[in-house]
């Protein structure tokens, strides 16, 4: 696809949201809803920013954007998250498939792994927030050490048409753990924007 380049030139938000919408380019799509989680968000917010003719909504999930500590005070707090997720529910979610994601990315990806957690941290989109064209739906844990409520409220502050919603479930990853509740937010928002 045009515009993704070789492996490991995806060195900031723009060029992943590049790399997207030369995927989406090729699906033909004239306009879609975009979901971004963590850095998902990140890359959302740019996209969205890029063709704004064809966004219909941004659904922001805990999201990344606006810079976080820094990596010797984010391990604690993610050793938190980690530590209190094993008392979530869905135990092969937690015991098998996300460690093994988790394993396989980092010894397999790991230049991406590391490139896409310092773009996460240290890349500020924040004046991106107000150019956002479409509804806007914040989403987040109040429980979230990664990307903390506060980004979320700075976020909501900033751009035009949006609104926060906050669940009592979870840490940073809390749709993985509480996946009902997690789309039917999603749906309920984009089903009320697609009837007008």
């Amino acid at each position: 696809m045009k515009g993704c380049g070789v492996a490991g030139s995806l060195s900031d938000y723009l060029s992943y949201s590049k790399c997207l919408l030369s995927f989406l380019e090729v699906l033909d799509l004239q306009q879609f809803h975009l979901v971004g989680h963590s850095f998902g968000g990140g890359i959302a917010i740019t996209l969205s920013t890029l063709v704004p003719e064809k966004v219909r909504s941004v659904i922001l999930i805990d999201s990344t954007g606006i810079p976080t500590p820094s990596i010797p005070e984010m391990i604690p707090r993610r050793a938190i998250e980690m530590t209190a997720q094993l008392f979530l529910p869905r135990r092969r979610l937690k015991l098998v498939d996300i460690p093994l994601i988790f394993s396989y990315n980092l010894l397999f990806n790991t230049k991406n792994v590391i490139q896409g957690l310092l773009i996460s941290l240290y890349e500020n989109i924040n004046h991106l927030l107000p150019k956002i064209p479409a509804p806007c739906l914040l989403l987040w844990s109040e429980k979230d050490l990664t990307t903390p409520l506060s980004n979320a409220q700075e976020m909501a502050a900033i751009i035009p048409d949006s609104k926060l919603i906050t669940v009592e479930e979870g840490f940073h990853e809390w749709g993985l753990w509480y996946p009902e509740k997690f789309t039917s937010l999603i749906l309920d928002f984009i089903c009320q924007l697609e009837q007008y």
